[in-house]
């Protein structure tokens, strides 16, 4: 447990380096997240929503309550999050990577240096859009877990069988 002398310069610290807090900082936050086109709901993708549906029923088995595939749901969703974020890095870096082939055949190390450094604040953000989405996905993991522990305790304790298509 935490002590208390060190709760109240934690929530102060918390406050003090969260989201932006200005009009042009919350502006620039959000014109980063669109973009990358990562603000935008994978729901909003027909393509994506299908894949999430697709992975939630495998997680969830065949015989899953709706309480497990609400929980399946959420992790489906926050895993194709990771891998759409995984996905815009990997192609930002080929992309980088071409540019610099071309810089090998005409340009200075200078010109090199500078395409590759120009990559870093990039990356960088897309890292924080992945360890949210991974923080979510975790998060998701977790409460299916939670759910599927209490609903088997329910069928050994009480007999009930809650699986969708039985009584």
């Amino acid at each position: 447990m935490t002590p208390p002398t060190k709760i109240l310069p934690n929530q102060h610290n918390a406050r003090a380096n969260t989201h932006p807090k200005s009009a042009t900082g919350k502006a620039q936050s959000s014109a980063n997240a669109r973009r990358h086109g990562l603000a935008v709901p994978i729901w909003s993708d027909p393509t994506l929503g299908a894949e999430a549906i697709a992975l939630a029923k495998h997680i969830a088995g065949a015989r899953a309550s709706a309480r497990v595939m609400a929980n399946a749901i959420e992790v489906a969703e926050a895993q194709i999050e990771v891998v759409r974020v995984r996905r815009w890095r990997r192609d930002l870096m080929r992309q980088r990577l071409s540019n610099l082939e071309d810089a090998d055949r005409r340009d200075s190390k200078c010109k090199k240096a500078s395409l590759v450094a120009g990559l870093a604040p990039r990356l960088q953000s897309l890292d924080r859009y992945e360890r949210r989405a991974v923080s979510r996905r975790n998060r998701a993991i977790q409460s299916l877990d939670a759910t599927r522990v209490l609903e088997s305790m329910l069928v050994k304790e009480a007999g009930v069988n809650i699986s969708v298509g039985t009584s």
